[in-house]
């Protein structure tokens, strides 16, 4: 059941990236769930909790405003982030969902761009 729901919000994802060109949508299965990038970064994660995109404070503020949405809860250990705003069901559709996205992907390709320290060994 959790593969069909993963899989059912990956070709949501796909079905709404055509008509956005400039998404560059790349998905990644990731410990039971899906990551969806755009330029290499994460902007939605998709979890047994449902579809969580990455928002600016001002955006999730408007996204939590809608019912049914909420921040993102892991199913391993159920403890929630703040970083992402699960998508309410009323807009898991393609139309509801493109400006969602839009919103998304622009934050986060906006972010700068984090310099990763190489560990000594």
């Amino acid at each position: 059941m959790a593969d069909e729901r993963v899989e059912a919000m990956k070709a949501l994802l796909h079905a709404t990236a055509r008509d956005m060109p400039g998404l560059e949508l790349e998905t990644r299965h990731m410990f039971g769930g899906l990551a969806a990038y755009t330029r290499g970064r994460v902007f939605a994660l998709v979890t047994g909790d449902g579809l969580g995109l990455k928002l600016a404070e001002a955006d999730q503020r408007d996204l939590l405003a809608e019912e049914g949405a909420a921040h993102l809860r892991f199913e391993s250990d159920g403890t929630s982030t703040r970083q992402y705003v699960r998508v309410p069901a009323h807009l898991l559709n393609p139309d509801a969902l493109r400006p969602w996205i839009a919103r998304s992907a622009h934050y986060v390709t906006a972010l700068p761009v984090s310099t990763r320290r190489r560990r000594r060994d």
